[in-house]
């Protein structure tokens, strides 16, 4: 198993692929609704093994009022290999993206069958969030990480 970067256009095409095949189309979503205005501007991370994506994950950074945080998007792992650690590793990775980046602050909007992962992982459920295509309740949470001196 290998954490990385997507770099070519077939390694976005098949991330993006896996992506709304874990979490678009079981919500019947059309190909184009795993993306949004902010893929450009994103760091984006892949599990892979044998050149086979079995986890994706995203982090881009949002400044307000002085204010720099991080946000975290679109974690899937396949099925296959939850629970075996992969997708902790993974989201240590994106976090490492936002500690060299000098952001402490990290927060996430999770699915409420994915809250125990994150909780397990040190982020704090905060409060309800959204509720995507009427069906599926988010959480908003968050993490602070400690930055070095």
């Amino acid at each position: 198993m290998q954490i990385k970067a997507p770099i070519t256009s077939e390694e976005f095409k098949s991330y993006y692929q896996f992506r709304w095949n874990e979490l678009r189309r079981p919500l019947g979503q059309p190909l184009g609704f795993e993306k949004d205005d902010l893929e450009n501007i994103s760091f984006h991370l892949m599990l892979v093994s044998n050149n086979d994506i079995l986890g994706v994950g995203r982090i881009h950074f949002i400044v307000n009022n002085l204010i720099k945080k991080a946000q975290i998007r679109y974690m899937a792992i396949d099925q296959k290999i939850q629970k075996r650690g992969y997708g902790s590793l993974l989201l240590k990775e994106l976090e490492n993206i936002a500690i060299k980046n000098n952001v402490s602050d990290i927060f996430l909007h999770a699915r409420e069958s994915a809250i125990p992962f994150y909780i397990r992982n040190g982020y704090s459920k905060i409060k309800e969030s959204h509720l995507l295509l009427n069906t599926i309740q988010h959480w908003y949470m968050e993490k602070k990480n400690e930055l070095p001196i």
